[in-house]
């Protein structure tokens, strides 16, 4: 009798949420590692819409995090200034956007924070 409720329960739910999830990543675009490119990341913070304001800020934090561990930030360092960072570099780069974004934003924060 449980199996007979589980079973009905994920015959239910199941495809509903399958075709949520196509859905997602559809609408999304691609999600191949790599795939965003500093082209598409000084695009998105060139935009004056809010949406993709928050975008940019968020992407280049999010790996800007992932450097935390490189002794890279001093105390003060936030991510504003890690944003207006990588913009600038990304205006001053233009040979360097084909790159993958990831790699772009490294390279700024090495460049203007890590000790040498």
């Amino acid at each position: 009798m449980r199996n007979v409720l589980i079973r009905n329960v994920l015959i239910r739910i199941v495809p509903p949420l399958t075709v949520a999830g196509i859905t997602m990543v559809v609408a999304h675009g691609p999600a191949y590692a790599g795939f965003y490119d500093g082209n598409k990341l000084y695009e998105e913070c060139s935009r004056k819409v809010e949406t993709a304001k928050v975008f940019c800020m968020g992407y280049i934090t999010g790996v800007a995090d992932t450097l935390e561990d490189t002794q890279c930030f001093t105390k003060g360092i936030d991510a504003r200034q890690v944003h207006d960072v990588v913009k600038q570099y990304l205006e001053s780069h233009p040979e360097e956007r084909h790159h993958r974004a990831s790699s772009i934003v490294a390279s700024a924060v090495q460049k203007a924070f890590c000790k040498r």
